[in-house]
């Protein structure tokens, strides 16, 4: 089976394209040429991302030269280069250094500090701000200043009034690290924090969707159709289901958690709660890999979420299970078959329905913002990990904790065992983040 296709985008291809775009400004900067102007820097970098990256990820093209403040006041008249949504452009000349004229950065970010209060009187915008907040999202204004050399990004949360400066001070370059931000910036303003409550919060053992897709996966292994559904169920009760309690008062606590009522079978009950929760976080792993293998953007979700045929989108999932797709993007042993794909067999309406409700609710997140932090996402997933499995009843039985990281290497230490990177599972290409570590 081949490989599904998926939008990609490079970055660092894209980046290099917009470095010598402007790059030719600047020398007429230098020499004093008609071309040195913020018109031709936005018409440069509007055009290069419009070809390479916007209408490749279906974004709408902006509003330019969008008038904001008109009819408040006079003197608050203002207009913003390129209106994406929720997300501002001010474009300056390369002349201007935002990395080191503290004076000249102070400007720029007075200026989008403006234009972010008086967006929030448009009605437009206040319009679109609802309409996130209708959905229980909280709506972000960003703003992208550049000179095409340079950027810097504010981040207004519409919520609580909070504003937020990146870098605090001088300027990032821009190149495809910087890029991947814009990007960002762009798509995901109406998107949901990626944190472990939040998620815990939409897909923990509480939310309606975990206990819709515990009573479905349920079901089906009660009265399996296939027989390796039942193989698998049988080597998974051999191997670890001795440390999970099988009746009694414990059972029922659990089986309450997600909606149950009367006698529950706690072996099967624990084997679906594991495999909802190994769905899960595969799609997110799926998301994440697909986004930031090298330096190219694909969105595995978004792609899921356009296959209307049943047999190509049970397909999919076998790619994800059976680890090619993983294998696609140059991680190695990530993913093999194992119990948790049972429910392949058991493939009819419900559980394509059940999946397809987990990639929407997914679709809601900002999972992109997951590469401007690196070290916080780590230790974010871990403790989603924790939060998604019901504490007293299950992790308590099963030690089931996190290590942090500072306790971990403690350890290592303390014991005169050493720590090293193992090749089975690492992401290949610059920048790559996700692998195993062992210790020796």
């Amino acid at each position: 089976m081949g490989s599904p296709s998926t939008p990609s985008i490079d970055l660092r291809f894209v980046a290099l394209k917009i470095q010598e775009a402007i790059g030719h400004i600047e020398v007429e900067c230098r020499q004093g040429g008609p071309r040195c102007n913020e018109e031709n820097v936005k018409l440069e970098i509007e055009r290069i991302l419009w070809d390479d990256v916007w209408s490749k990820l279906g974004v709408e093209k902006p509003v330019y030269e969008k008038p904001l403040g008109k009819g408040v006041s006079a003197c608050s008249y203002r207009r913003a280069d390129a209106f994406y949504g929720l997300t501002i452009f001010e474009y300056k000349t390369p002349k201007i250094d935002l990395a080191r004229s503290i004076n000249e950065r102070d400007k720029a970010l007075e200026q989008m500090r403006d234009y972010i209060s008086l967006a929030l009187k448009e009605q437009d915008v206040q319009k679109l701000v609802k309409d996130i907040e209708s959905r229980d999202l909280i709506p972000l204004i960003f703003g992208v200043i550049t000179n095409g050399k340079q950027v810097i990004f504010v981040e207004y949360n519409v919520k609580n009034g909070e504003l937020k400066t990146d870098p605090t001070s001088g300027a990032y370059p821009f190149d495809e690290i910087a890029l991947r931000k814009v990007v960002v910036a762009v798509t995901s303003s109406w998107k949901k924090r990626f944190t472990a409550e939040n998620l815990a919060g939409d897909f923990g053992y509480s939310a309606t969707l975990a206990r819709r897709a515990i009573k479905t996966l349920y079901e089906k292994l009660l009265s399996p159709r296939s027989e390796k559904t039942k193989v698998l169920f049988d080597e998974w009760r051999k191997a670890v289901s001795i440390a999970y309690p099988k009746f009694g008062e414990e059972v029922k606590r659990v089986a309450e958690l997600y909606g149950f009522r009367g006698d529950v079978d706690g072996d099967r009950l624990f084997f679906v709660i594991q495999t909802y929760y190994s769905i899960v976080l595969k799609l997110i792993a799926a998301e994440i890999a697909s986004k930031f293998y090298n330096t190219s953007i694909a969105a595995y979700l978004d792609y899921l979420k356009k296959i209307r045929d049943p047999n190509e989108f049970r397909r999919a999932f076998e790619y994800i299970e059976n680890g090619k797709l993983f294998e696609s993007l140059d991680i190695k042993n990530f993913v093999e078959r194992s119990f948790f794909s049972w429910y392949l067999e058991e493939w009819d309406d419900k559980i394509e329905d059940l999946l397809r409700r987990i990639i929407d609710k997914l679709l809601e997140y900002d999972i992109a913002s997951v590469y401007l932090s690196i070290e916080s996402a780590r230790d974010m997933l871990k403790v989603l990990y924790e939060e998604l499995i019901p504490r007293k009843e299950v992790r308590q039985k099963l030690g089931i904790y996190a290590t942090p990281d500072w306790l971990a290497e403690l350890i290592i230490k303390e014991s005169g065992l050493s720590s090293k990177l193992s090749e089975p599972c690492r992401v290949q290409g610059p920048r790559s983040w996700l692998w195993y570590g062992h210790i020796s």
